[in-house]
């Protein structure tokens, strides 16, 4: 959570330039579709919308109980975005999850954010919309995949997909005969999906120790007036985050002497 020392440590290290990778994924509680499923019956108990593609952070009239689940996961959010910013800066390779762009433009998503769609204009930024039955999801599960300084993402996500998985008619709206929601059991990732991901951090480890920091970084190197850019967006989203990011590390005998931005990125003792 922001304001432990965790917390501060890490953001020390974001901002030296010393994480190497960043994987992380705001919760998609307060923007998953199932919430526009209407109920089988009026006397039924359901969640509701809370928020739109035009109010993205929560609509009206929302109770203080909701008012908290859309705060958490806008913090989430934004702290994501945050770290994005500090990669595209300083360096670093980074990949964020969250459920596939909905196909009802009214829906919110932070896809479609007006943050997210304007990094998405950089050079090297991509958003990726794969099925994740394709690495043993029991649904199909449309999933986003953000990532930046990963070229060969798709290759090496893929890589690692298993062979004549079939695609499933299994619902992952709704309740089952138990009145359960089906969205709780498809909330963690399948074993091979962590594998996947995983494969695309290492694979591009080995070409960056291969190629050398410097060749391969500079192909991500920015504008100079992008990094202005992106310095005034860490100062606006500097405010209160919370922490949930699984941080990779690489090891090499010298510092690279590479600059990203303004900040020198330093690998790793």
């Amino acid at each position: 959570m922001t304001g432990t020392a965790s917390w501060e440590t890490l953001q020390t290290l974001y901002l030296d330039g010393r994480v190497a990778a960043t994987l992380c994924g705001p919760p998609c509680e307060t923007f998953s579709e199932a919430r526009f499923t209407e109920a089988p019956d009026a006397d039924t108990h359901w969640p509701r919308p809370l928020r739109s593609a035009d109010r993205l952070f929560g609509l009206e009239g929302l109770t203080m109980k909701e008012l908290k689940q859309c705060s958490v996961g806008s913090s989430f959010f934004l702290q994501c975005i945050w770290v994005l910013c500090i990669h595209i800066v300083y360096g670093g390779c980074y990949v964020a999850e969250h459920p596939a762009l909905p196909f009802d433009v009214t829906r919110p998503s932070i896809w479609s954010s007006p943050i997210v769609q304007l990094l998405l204009q950089l050079p090297g930024l991509h958003l990726h919309h794969v099925a994740q039955y394709r690495w043993g999801a029991e649904a199909v599960k449309p999933t986003g995949l953000l990532t930046w300084a990963t070229p060969f993402f798709p290759r090496d996500l893929y890589d690692k997909a298993l062979d004549g998985a079939a695609k499933p008619t299994t619902v992952a709206i709704g309740t089952d005969e138990h009145g359960r929601f089906r969205t709780s059991r498809h909330k963690e990732y399948p074993g091979p999906v962590c594998t996947a991901i995983a494969n695309t951090f290492a694979r591009q480890f080995c070409r960056v120790v291969q190629a050398g920091w410097r060749v391969l970084l500079h192909q991500f190197s920015l504008p100079r007036k992008s990094g202005s850019l992106l310095r005034r967006l860490r100062v606006r989203l500097s405010g209160p985050m919370h922490s949930g990011f699984l941080i990779f590390k690489i090891s090499n005998s010298t510092h690279a002497n590479v600059r990203q931005g303004n900040r020198p990125f330093r690998s790793l003792k």
